[in-house]
């Protein structure tokens, strides 16, 4: 991860976001990426940095642990697309990108380059079925 290229790195913590009551995490989450951007740095939220942070043993042990992560990534991302009124976001992860496009309201992706050098990435124009505001909830 490039946090010395201009970004503003928050970390997230798998286990906390996989939790059913997580909303006080997710509200602090948005609050950091927020302020970073209020500072004129792009926002970098990470759940984890490399091999060594991995926490999906753990995640595996709670059943649904990570469904519910998911959607509190997601659950972030349109905080924060939402609230700083943001016409670009970048989602990593599959699982992620779904919840995240479903609670921005995302209703179609058109292809617009794919990215060869990254496969499976690609770069898309998102439109949506409709405005949402965005609930903590």
């Amino acid at each position: 991860m490039r946090r010395n290229h201009g970004f503003g790195g928050v970390p997230l913590d798998p286990l906390a976001l996989s939790r059913t009551d997580c909303s006080a995490v997710i509200d602090a989450a948005v609050e950091a990426g927020l302020r970073h951007l209020a500072e004129g740095r792009s926002v970098m939220l990470y759940s984890a940095l490399g091999p060594a942070a991995d926490r999906g043993g753990e995640l595996d042990a709670a059943s649904g642990g990570r469904h519910r992560l998911g959607r509190s990534l997601g659950r972030i991302q349109a905080g924060l697309v939402a609230r700083a009124g943001l016409r670009r976001a970048l989602i990593a992860g599959g699982d992620t990108s779904r919840h995240a496009l479903e609670k921005i309201g995302i209703a179609t992706l058109t292809l617009r380059m794919p990215l060869p050098q990254t496969p499976g990435s690609s770069l898309c124009v998102a439109l949506g079925a409709r405005a949402t505001g965005w609930k903590s909830r």
